[in-house]
């Protein structure tokens, strides 16, 4: 199903970035989250103490979970041309990573959002564009650190900087690229 866009979120089990242990997808349609979903992943590697300590899972929450090989053609399926956005380039990285990993070639998107950079851009005067940050501003509850509550916060945030921008009609893709035109009037 096409959206307007999709946030991806990923949460780590330990300092490689292809450690996958939770994925979480957030689509918007209309201004509106119309889809949520997500999963814990088997790293298959040990969930360090420091990640454990940020996000909560453990190893034994991940024991039994299908790992990222077996999870990536329902990802791919959701995400394939589709606009993607996620809060700092973080999760790209690991998406890279974790397909290198599993020797599983990059997808085509349509464009790739830095929600956090949007919002720089868009509210300039606030403190800090950190999620947790950004969604207390907003009056937006989640549950920071699981993957599928912080795709959906990334998403509303990143509607309210659209908003905030007075777009009308968003060129994604331009969006995507900070040397071009954001917005068609």
């Amino acid at each position: 199903m096409p959206f307007d866009f999709l946030v991806l979120d990923f949460e780590t089990a330990n300092s490689e970035p292809g450690s996958v242990c939770q994925i979480g997808l957030a689509g918007f349609e209309r201004g509106r989250c119309t889809f949520q979903w997500g999963a814990l992943v088997d790293p298959e590697s040990p969930i360090s103490y420091w990640n454990r300590r940020i996000h909560g899972i453990d190893d034994d929450d991940v024991a039994g979970e299908p790992h990222w090989g077996t999870l990536v053609r329902e990802i791919r399926k959701h995400t394939r041309h589709q606009v993607l956005a996620s809060h700092t380039n973080f999760d790209q990285r690991v998406l890279q990573a974790a397909n290198a990993r599993y020797s599983i070639p990059d997808w085509p998107v349509a464009a790739w959002l830095d929600t956090c950079r949007i919002a720089r851009l868009a509210f300039p005067e606030l403190p800090g564009h950190g999620l947790p940050r950004l969604a207390e501003h907003f009056r937006i509850r989640y549950q920071a650190h699981d993957a599928a509550e912080d795709a959906r916060a990334a998403g509303l945030v990143l509607l309210r900087a659209v908003e905030r921008l007075n777009a009308i009609l968003v060129d994604w893709t331009a969006l995507a690229n900070p040397k071009r035109d954001w917005f068609r009037h």
